[in-house]
């Protein structure tokens, strides 16, 4: 049937319409590939026993570092392709002197990422001065 409306055979400069559906999706599967590797670059997500830290940024970059005291909420986000491939995204709401909200996009294994957020946030960390350590100067 192609062979007789000739729709394989039909060019425009030199390359087939075949070829230019090839070469088409090839950069859109390119331009996909080039989004998601700025983004795992541009984020960075490092979770310390006493602190979550989200770098997000290439050239400039902001840091914010949510301590247990100012952890107020955490949310999964997960589509239904997202459940596909294990991954998602995490919402955290903090309570500051001025709330704002930190979203971890594209989180590998998202679940088992907010429980270990909920642990170490959950923890309670103590400071002991010197008055409280019974040393006597």
């Amino acid at each position: 049937m192609e062979n007789s409306f000739d729709v394989l055979y039909v060019s425009k400069y030199g390359l087939r319409v075949l070829d230019w559906t090839i070469i088409a999706f090839f950069l859109a599967w390119i331009l996909a590939v080039i989004n998601l590797l700025l983004l795992r670059y541009t984020n960075r997500y490092v979770l310390r026993v006493d602190s979550l830290e989200i770098k997000v940024g290439l050239l400039t970059t902001k840091t914010s570092v949510i301590v247990p005291t100012g952890f107020s909420d955490l949310e999964v986000i997960r589509s239904i392709s997202s459940r596909i491939f294990n991954m998602g995204d995490i919402t955290i709401k903090t309570q500051s002197e001025r709330d704002f909200t930190k979203r971890m996009v594209k989180v590998r294994d998202p679940m088992r990422v907010a429980n270990l957020i909920r642990d170490v946030m959950a923890r309670q960390f103590f400071k002991l001065d010197e008055r409280s350590t019974g040393k006597i100067n």
